[in-house]
């Protein structure tokens, strides 16, 4: 490598010069580069030939050479200097233009002074950290950086229109400023104890926030912190959402839950009352009814007789519906309490009561061994008996039903399940099957009110489970339902 005679080249060694990571130039008094590495012919595209001798110029594009550059003004100092770091805007052999990071020492020796400058590209990082600017200053949320005191030392334009402030009014100002009166100093504690374990998270997670707006207006904000390791220290990055429509919409989601909450209550204390109330009625027309038909049946022709017998099949029907109907409000209505209950106790339970039509029909009735849990042994007997009394009633005539208790477990929940070899329900029907009064099936053939699967879901659910049902027509039905552990 060609040498100045004047270099003090005793300084530095040759080797060490030639394989920096980085490029080195050296450039004497009359600014012209006199010594260079190879890391600098292959980052600008020049042989070391074409730069030996050329003003540094020879680095710049064209419309900056003739502007005062730090090369000058730190020549112009009259003490060595300390390493300082500049950035520029350089130029390669072919034209194309990159960011450049310079370090320059003044170095005064006999030969005269010297500048000693170690170059590096950092075109892709000024492309990253412009992609990054750019991408803070379209993010969607309000977006400030704050030093360790809490000083702003960012803001983006969402950040402008959250609060109503410029940029220029927030820099350098304490992010306290953002902060209503009334929450200033314990904001400013929990900045400093968050500053002593930083870590991304959501600030005041758990508590309702509120920023203040330049003209005074409190609004309810969100606030995610990101802890940012910089050469020029750590800063926390604050990203601000402003929550003022979620919180309405939460709002108005919490007066209609508990309008529908205050108007189901009402429903409910309308149905037990009116069903309750409607029983009597219905009796005395049942019991006059009979009366009549016993003590003038002599003097009654057979259509007379016939209507009689319409009347008081209609109270009947009416009154097993309002009887099923005081059964579904009590669930509504019922006690929330919960106690241990085994299920085999319910299952056995609901067998025997319903004896008469499992002999009936020769039903044969298997289960397995089933778990304790947390419920109401009234309801869960009530939950196996209309589930069984439907396997009974909805069964195929050719075949005696035979019909399944089936349990087992996950981590969380007991399946269950009641499998028959009955008549079956077309899928279009599964979910419908479940509303209240929903019937598939004419009230001769199949009688019933159309209320004990809309009760066997609410028991279910108000003891934190789901049921469904699958099924086959003409191959039988499983009703499948869950109980917490």
């Amino acid at each position: 490598m060609p040498q100045n005679e004047f270099l003090p080249i005793n300084l530095l060694s040759e080797d060490a010069i030639e394989y920096l990571p980085c490029g080195l130039l050296i450039l004497n008094d009359t600014r012209n580069i006199v010594l260079l590495n190879k890391e600098l012919e292959e980052l600008l595209g020049y042989s070391r030939e074409e730069l030996l001798g050329q003003t540094y110029k020879i680095l710049l594009p064209d419309r900056l050479k003739n502007t005062p550059t730090i090369f000058d003004a730190q020549f112009e100092q009259d003490a060595a200097s300390a390493s300082r770091s500049h950035i520029i805007t350089g130029r390669r052999k072919d034209g194309t233009e990159l960011s450049l990071e310079i370090r320059l020492n003044k170095l005064n020796s006999n030969a005269g002074p010297f500048l000693l400058c170690s170059i590096s590209d950092i075109s892709d990082r000024r492309r990253i950290e412009h992609q990054l600017r750019v991408a803070i200053e379209a993010a969607p949320s309000g977006i400030l950086m704050i030093d360790d005191s809490g000083a702003i030392q960012l803001v983006n334009r969402e950040t402008e229109r959250l609060f109503g402030y410029t940029r220029d009014e927030l820099l350098g100002q304490s992010v306290e400023m953002l902060v209503p009166r009334e929450y200033r100093d314990v904001h400013s504690a929990h900045r400093t104890e968050y500053a002593k374990n930083p870590a991304a998270r959501l600030m005041g997670e758990g508590r309702d926030l509120f920023g203040l707006r330049k003209d005074g207006m409190e609004i309810p904000i969100e606030i995610g912190l990101n802890p940012v390791e910089t050469i020029e220290g750590r800063f926390i990055l604050c990203a601000i959402a402003d929550i003022s429509a979620r919180k309405k919409a939460e709002q108005a989601l919490h007066d209609a839950a508990e309008e529908l909450k205050r108007s189901n209550r009402q429903l409910e204390q309308f149905a037990y009352i009116a069903s309750h109330d409607l029983q009597e009625p219905l009796r005395v027309i049942s019991g006059f009814m009979d009366l009549l038909s016993e003590k003038y049946k002599t003097q009654l022709d057979e259509k007379a007789g016939t209507y009689i017998s319409y009347v008081v099949d209609a109270a009947k029907r009416m009154s097993q519906l309002i009887t099923d109907l005081l059964k579904y409000s009590r669930v509504e209505r019922g006690d929330r309490e919960v106690q241990p209950v085994d299920l085999n106790k319910c299952a056995q339970i609901a067998e025997a009561n319903l004896q008469a039509s499992t002999q009936e029909a020769g039903a044969i009735i298997t289960c397995d061994t089933l778990p304790k849990v947390q419920g109401n042994e009234m309801q869960l007997v009530q939950l196996f008996q209309n589930l069984l009394g439907n396997a009974i009633k909805f069964r195929r005539k050719e075949i005696p039903p035979q019909i399944h208790i089936g349990c087992h477990s996950d981590n969380s929940f007991w399946f269950l399940s009641v499998q028959d070899n009955g008549i079956g329900i077309a899928p279009e029907h599964h979910r419908r099957i479940f509303l209240i009064f929903q019937r598939l099936h004419g009230k001769k053939e199949y009688p019933g009110t159309g209320i004990g699967l809309a009760l066997c879901e609410k028991i279910v659910e108000q003891h934190g489970g789901r049921i469904w049902v699958q099924s086959d027509v003409g191959k039988g039905s499983t009703f499948h339902f869950t109980l917490p552990k």
